[in-house]
């Protein structure tokens, strides 16, 4: 008999302890910020805007539609991260046919390229960058001038800035 009060007081136990143990509720919810004002309504709760990512690639000269002569010129610019610091900067021509490219629509469009250097803090950093590219024109020639960043993983095409320029003799 006294095996069985022992076994029926440590049930008892169990069970008192199981029912005092609390849940935790969650917190009522927050009140609005608006007074209760019969004349006015209350404002919708505040959503944030979209945000929208800030370019990785800006051409910042030649300006757009600026004429260039001499044969040559110093483009600048800001960009990046881009594998290895590096863009690839070309000048594109007016027409053509041939194999298709990325950038210039056919390779023989291609007039320049040439890998540009981002000039950043640190390897992973956007930073200003500069190339000067030479070009041979025999007639007024629109141009374009594009600036691209390519995948490290497979080599596709990440990012492209362009502006169109007047090539002078």
């Amino acid at each position: 008999m006294k095996m069985r009060w022992m076994g029926f007081c440590v049930i008892l136990a169990g069970v008192s302890l199981a029912c005092s143990w609390s849940v935790p509720h969650p917190p009522a919810a927050a009140a609005t910020p608006c007074p209760q004002v019969a004349c006015a309504p209350c404002p919708p709760p505040a959503t944030a805007a979209p945000t929208q990512a800030a370019p990785r690639l800006r051409i910042t000269s030649p300006q757009p539609g600026e004429e260039i002569s001499g044969g040559g010129f110093t483009m600048m610019g800001y960009g990046g991260p881009a594998f290895e610091n590096t863009v690839v900067v070309y000048l594109c021509g007016e027409g053509g046919e041939g194999a298709p490219d990325a950038v210039c629509g056919t390779e023989d469009n291609i007039l320049f390229s040439a890998p540009a250097t981002i000039h950043a803090q640190d390897i992973g950093f956007p930073g200003p960058f500069d190339l000067n590219i030479p070009y041979s024109v025999s007639q007024r020639t629109n141009a374009r001038l594009s600036v691209a960043i390519f995948s490290m993983r497979d080599g596709g095409l990440e990012d492209l800035v362009s502006s169109w320029v007047i090539l002078l003799p």
